[in-house]
């Protein structure tokens, strides 16, 4: 399963650019969100899901700024999965990454309930994140401190962090700016 989950690594890092290049050319993004899961549905639903990219624009990141004047809560609102869902999305054109998630889903859930495997699949996923967020975006419709990350969407019990999506740096500096406060408590 090892394998498994290095090409699932693998398959994001190619296919969440080549997604990004689809972004509608009349709109600024300024994050995106990639889902992962538990036991509660069935690996196709997850395997199917698992290729969507949820996107934040800048007018959402706008409406959410006029929320608040308090940096930590708007970081709050703004990279919380649940502003993701149900707004703008993209899909990872691969049969190669759904197929890939279907087996590793069907093995998870086949599996008993263990935190170990849904921090396998959130870790491969962070990973790719990670290195894709490491460098520059080649993308015109994003805005410079752009990042994907991922966050488990079914179960309470995981250790794969928000942290662990985007550079050190990255967070380091919004943190310095009042922002993601709110991850301590996490």
């Amino acid at each position: 399963m090892n394998q498994l989950l290095e090409t699932i690594s693998s398959l994001y890092l190619s296919g969440i650019p080549d997604a990004l290049s689809r972004l509608p050319a009349n709109q600024t993004f300024y994050a995106g969100f990639i889902p992962y899961f538990g036991w509660e549905a069935e690996p196709e639903d997850y395997a199917e899901h698992g290729r969507t990219i949820y996107i934040l624009n800048v007018e959402r990141l706008s409406e959410i700024n006029k929320q608040t004047t308090d940096a930590n809560e708007a970081s709050r609102l703004a990279y919380g999965w649940g502003e993701f869902i149900g707004g703008p999305e993209l899909t990872i054109d691969s049969q190669e990454l759904h197929e890939s998630l279907l087996r590793w889903y069907t093995h998870q859930i086949d599996q008993d309930e263990s935190p170990v495997l849904l921090n396998q699949i959130g870790g491969a996923i962070a990973s790719a994140c990670r290195k894709l967020n490491g460098t520059d975006w080649d993308n015109d419709r994003v805005t410079p401190d752009f990042v994907v990350f991922t966050a488990c969407l079914d179960d309470e019990e995981h250790d794969v962090k928000f942290s662990d999506s985007v550079p050190g740096h990255w967070l380091k500096s919004k943190m310095n700016d009042g922002m993601f406060q709110w991850l301590a408590n996490s």
